[in-house]
């Protein structure tokens, strides 16, 4: 799985993890730390990042490590960490989602309904149409919100990739950003 198909997936999963807000959870704004990991047809060949580093040369190197470290990012086997900052507008935005989310309405290319709720979590199904035209159909469970945390976890199938599993464990680390954007 390359680095822009996880990065999408991500996006789809703070989506979910959005409507939080539909559980009259707001997240806190501040910096926010987010571990991924997965498994399936394809999520193998996601390249170890710290062998892509040494190879590159010193100039190269220098570059894409002052980027991750902007972005807060590290890279293990088939996992990836991240921090970002949610900002107080981010929140806001977030019930804007959330309220879609929970009525049915995804975007453009997704639908999306909640099967079961809780006060801490919730099921849900989703299908959305990739740019490729490929289809996935994706079931999964978003659980122990707080405003200062969730997980969630989530199968995927489709054509073009089979069976792929992801989960993330996301938590508030602080209230600056420092220079994570």
């Amino acid at each position: 799985m390359n680095v822009s198909r996880m990065l999408s997936s991500v996006a789809i999963a703070l989506a979910l993890a959005a409507t939080a807000n539909a559980q009259n959870v707001q997240r806190k704004p501040g910096l926010w730390e987010i571990q991924m990991g997965g498994s399936g047809a394809g999520m193998q060949s996601m390249p170890n990042m710290q062998e892509r580093l040494a190879q590159m040369p010193p100039e190269q190197r220098a570059q894409a490590e002052a980027y991750m470290k902007q972005r807060g990012m590290s890279f293990g086997a088939n996992t990836m960490t991240m921090r970002y900052c949610l900002t107080p507008q981010d929140v806001k935005q977030e019930k804007e989602s959330a309220d879609a989310f929970l009525k049915g309405k995804g975007s453009e290319n997704c639908k999306s309904k909640v099967s079961e709720r809780s006060a801490a979590g919730f099921k849900f199904t989703a299908t959305c149409k990739d740019d490729d035209g490929d289809v996935r159909e994706m079931d999964g469970r978003i659980y122990d919100i707080s405003p200062e945390r969730f997980n969630m976890e989530m199968t995927s199938h489709s054509k073009a990739h089979g069976e792929r599993k992801f989960q993330q464990k996301a938590h508030w680390v602080a209230a600056d950003c420092g220079v994570v954007k």
